[in-house]
């Protein structure tokens, strides 16, 4: 029923026990009061229930917070069945996002038990009837879950109201002024709400839905900015100093904010641990290359993803160290950066049209050409050559390739994910990658034109017109301009 990743627990299935109950504990437990423990969660099924347990003694009974329907839930079970389940409280807020990512938060002190969603509190209870215990994650009928960011505090801080940091109006108010309004004003509103009619009170919740959406377009919108500064900033660097693995995981965390990239770069480097720790006594380049080989392919079952290739997970270096499948850039990412950690020299990129392979030129001067995304397979240069020959119809001669800079592969991995999404989603959905391999080579005209059009194509026209203008004022070679300025024009 319960599985981990490097960064996550998920769960799925029906439990043991009543209702399908089904426990995990943590390892660690409090030795007193106050201790407060948090998770994020997303729960694959809203009817189904999942969240944090306490006070347990590592069987039958626990407190139990977590959604339920759609409701916030907290119940106190004194056994195994359904005699002795009690609901202490149950309420519905706006606070819990379903099908999104939630954080769920108790702070269980001597006298009484605080529940926070998305760190508003949703429910106080004064509950006596298990005192400290282990502390965990439970689900219940057929439910599947996943948690992330586990986190149990035995010495947190005096608990402070937040509503006395900042007040509602304050906050109001900060919003009216950062995104503007033609309607009645908020705090107008927030007043007449003594008379509570029923007008006033759908015409306030409306506003909020309304900002609600564009509050979260702007933190969608600033987080993109961010990382497409951070990667920008790494590939900046001398080739040397570029984080290719750190490059790949913050293209991963352009489409998923909630991706811990520490936790990835650890587990790399626990890899390499585990291998330098299989056999030390091979050692030289040659043995640590096959050993890594065998690491990877044989023992942990890496391999390409042939059913689903355009999958967008496959472009995701999270992903792919989660699921051990993916495409051949991106397993070769992965080769590379392990390789480089070993202490093995000479291994790159060999960038084929259509496909991608690793080169490993070892000291001896013997060449060794690995498709990773065919289980390590060894080939030689005429079969690479072969291989480049299935997608582009003329002679490659792969021998002679320059290797792939650490810059070229992650746009590469950006093309492929522009590519993927164009053909499997809309317009708009492009526009995020382009954004990204503009913000790295800003001087390629062609993907300014590109760019350019697209905004046009999707309504965005002051973004075209700044694209078109730079156009213009740099005049690249190979662009017919006079079809540039009229575009210009008819903006």
């Amino acid at each position: 029923l319960w599985s981990s990743k490097v960064d996550r627990i998920s769960v799925q299935g029906q439990g043991a026990g009543f209702g399908g109950r089904s426990l995990c504990h943590f390892h660690q437990q409090s030795q007193q009061f106050p201790y407060e423990l948090e998770v994020r969660i997303k729960l694959g099924d809203e009817s189904g229930a999942a969240g944090l347990i306490f006070g347990s003694d590592g069987k039958d009974r626990q407190y139990g917070f977590y959604p339920s329907n759609g409701q916030m839930r907290l119940t106190r079970f004194d056994g195994p069945s359904v005699y002795t389940w009690n609901i202490l409280n149950q309420v519905q807020t706006p606070h819990y996002r379903p099908g999104e990512w939630n954080i769920i938060k108790v702070r269980h002190e001597a006298n009484r038990i605080l529940c926070f969603v998305n760190h508003h509190l949703v429910i106080e209870s004064e509950d006596r009837g298990l005192r400290l215990g282990q502390v965990g994650l439970a689900k219940f009928r057929d439910t599947q879950a996943d948690y992330a960011e586990f986190r149990l505090d035995s010495s947190p801080g005096a608990w402070v109201d937040g509503a006395s940091a900042m007040s509602l109006n304050h906050l109001l108010a900060k919003m009216e002024t950062c995104l503007g309004s033609r309607e009645p004003s908020l705090e107008s509103l927030l007043q007449s709400l003594n008379d509570q009619t029923p007008d006033q009170l759908r015409l306030l919740a409306e506003m909020l839905e309304h900002r609600t959406k564009q509050i979260r377009q702007l933190a969608l919108e600033s987080h993109r900015k961010e990382i497409r500064t951070k990667l920008q900033q790494e590939l900046n660097q001398p080739e040397a100093e570029i984080n290719l693995l750190r490059a790949a995981l913050l293209i991963a965390k352009h489409d998923h904010p909630e991706l811990n990239i520490q936790a990835y770069q650890n587990a790399v480097h626990q890899m390499v641990e585990d291998i330098h720790g299989s056999n030390v006594s091979r050692v030289g380049m040659p043995a640590l290359l096959d050993l890594l080989v065998e690491f990877l392919f044989k023992e942990n079952g890496y391999h390409g993803s042939f059913t689903d290739y355009e999958n967008a997970a496959n472009s995701y270096l999270d992903k792919v160290i989660d699921d051990r499948e993916g495409l051949p850039i991106t397993l070769s990412v992965l080769f590379i950066e392990l390789a480089e950690r070993l202490g093995i020299q000479g291994v790159t990129g060999l960038p084929l049209p259509g496909h991608f392979l690793v080169r490993c030129e070892l000291s001896d001067g013997d060449v060794k050409l690995i498709d990773v995304f065919n289980s390590g397979k060894q080939m030689t240069f005429d079969e690479a050559d072969a291989l480049a020959f299935q997608y582009q119809a003329n002679n490659v001669r792969s021998e002679h390739l320059e290797p792939a800079s650490k810059r070229e592969i992650i746009m590469r991995m950006l093309t492929n994910l522009r590519y993927f999404t164009q053909r499997n989603s809309t317009l708009e959905a492009v526009l995020p990658y382009l954004d990204m391999m503009v913000a790295i080579d800003q001087e390629d005209a062609n993907l300014r034109l590109e760019r350019a059009t697209l905004r046009l194509r999707t309504g965005q026209r002051e973004s075209a017109r700044s694209d078109f203008q730079w156009l213009l004022e740099k005049q690249p070679e190979g662009l017919r301009l006079d079809r540039i300025r009229e575009a210009l024009r008819s903006l």
